[in-house]
This record gives C-alpha cells, structure tokens and sequence, in this order.
C-alpha cells in the first residue's frame, strides 16, 4: 500500500477529534511534525492530513494541514472524517474475537456449526468456458480461514449482488445466504486469495452468536465504550458534510476518486463488514 493511502487509513476520527490537547510536547517537536505533514500536502501527494500524538497523559498535540476539499477550499479540520475502507475488517475480527473471549464461538469451529447454509458446500476442480466440474471439499470451512482469507469463497458478490456495496440494498442474512450457495474456488486452508466475501460472512457470525445485528453489536461493545462516536457504517447528514474528499495521484495531480461509496443511499440496510 502506498504513502498516501497509509495516511489517509490511519487517520479514524473519534471522540478525540475535538478534545483540547491535555499535555504537551516539545514546540520544536510539533513544529517538525506540521512542516513533515505540510511537506505530502505541497507535493500534491495528500491534499490534507489530520495529526495526533499522545501518551499516558493524554493528547499531547492535534494539528491539521491542507485542505479537506481541494475544489471547495474547505479546509482540513479536526473534527474531519475520513473513510477507512477495508480498515474496517480488524474491526470486524476483533468483534469475533470478542466473542471467543466469551466462549462462544472458537476460531477453529466450522462456520457451518453457526451458519447451517454453509452445509454441504462444493468446490471448483476444473473451470470451462461451458462448464464447471465440481468436487467436495475435504473440510468445511472454519472461522480462521474466513479471518485469514483462505476460506476458498470468491473474491467478489455474485452476478446478481455485484452492485451491492453500492446500493446497500439487501441485509447480511440475505447475502451471505446467496454466497453459501457459490462453489469454492480452492480447498480451505490450502492457500490465500482475498475475499471480501469471506470477511462480511464474519459479519453474519458475529449477528447469529450474539444475537444482535453486526453494526448493533459493534457499536454497544466497542464504538460507544471506546467514545468513538463518529465511527459508523451510515453517516449522517452532518457527518457527510465532515467527510473528507478521497483523492488518488493521477499524472502529479490529486483527483477526487470515483466510487468511494460514500454517497450513502437511504434506506442503506448493508454495513459492509469488509
């Protein structure tokens, strides 16, 4: 992953965002970090950046550079948001891995023991134009190839659900039914390819074993515990006016990047675990 999309993932605006710096460090120490910073914004490699440093004592330095919106000028703010894309999935496992601190649930149970659709599952032995050969899996898949990306489940939705992350339209109950039903591309556990698929059927674990929607779970046991308050899966109105505008290089330049899938529809229904 490049510079630029390192700055921008790690940058999670939360209750922090606005709080007064509670320590300090050194002038020169911050100076050099706000002219560090200033220095991407000026190559046209970032169009802004929000910096933070604490310690045992607190925040002890919170800056902006740049610009939250090239084209309308809006400055870079604290309180500014930012998308943080596939991010989102040690969001997902560390939600699972809640739950095997409970007890319940285990990293090496199959995922069928919590997904019954899953049973009987197949997988790809040869591909052709017209046709595929389909053979049994040797073992199901379990809840660690699903957290590692060697679950066997394809990269991307079905024909039917391609737009999906784009629509939001149907719940995680209803997709991850869909994907039960595709054949595996390999043998679980035989190797890695990454799947987003597999990352959301997590999503649809962490609903059936804790009995509550994923983005209700996460938001009772870690959002709101944690005060991350403008951490969610639907932005509001007031939020979106916070976003910052995606960019990525193109010949020197930064362009605003199509498909952010920030233009939220609404009546989104699909949190996007992946």
């Amino acid at each position: 992953m490049d510079r630029v999309k390192w700055i921008l993932l790690l940058l999670i605006s939360s209750s922090s965002s606005t709080a007064e710096a509670q320590g300090t460090i050194e002038p020169s120490k911050a100076a050099a970090i706000r002219s560090r910073m200033q220095e991407f914004v000026d190559r046209k490699e970032i169009a802004g950046a929000v910096t933070v440093v604490g310690g045992r004592d607190g925040i002890r330095s919170l800056e902006t550079v740049g610009w939250r919106d090239l084209e309308e000028r809006a400055p870079m703010r604290r309180d500014t948001l930012f998308r943080i894309a596939s991010m989102t999935k040690p969001i997902t496992a560390l939600g699972v891995m809640m739950l095997v601190d409970e007890g319940k649930l285990r990293i090496d149970d199959p995922v069928e023991r919590y997904l019954p659709e899953f049973k009987g599952a197949w997988r790809i032995e040869e591909r052709h134009a017209d046709r595929l050969v389909l053979r049994r899996p040797t073992r199901p898949i379990t809840i660690k190839d699903l957290m590692s990306h060697t679950s066997g489940l394809p990269s991307r939705m079905p024909e039917g659900l391609a737009d999906l992350y784009r629509r939001r339209n149907h719940t995680l109950a209803e997709v991850v039914m869909a994907l039960s039903q595709q054949p595996l591309e390999f043998e679980p556990g035989s190797r890695w390819a990454y799947s987003n698929a597999g990352i959301d059927v997590l999503g649809r674990v962490i609903e059936v074993v804790s009995g509550q929607r994923y983005e209700d779970f996460l938001q009772v046991r870690l959002f709101d515990p944690l005060g991350m308050k403008d951490t969610t899966f639907y932005p509001t109105r007031e939020q979106r006016q916070r976003l910052a505008t995606t960019y990525e290089v193109q010949n020197g330049e930064l362009r605003a990047q199509a498909g952010t899938l920030m233009d939220l529809p609404a009546d989104a229904r699909y949190p996007i675990p992946a």
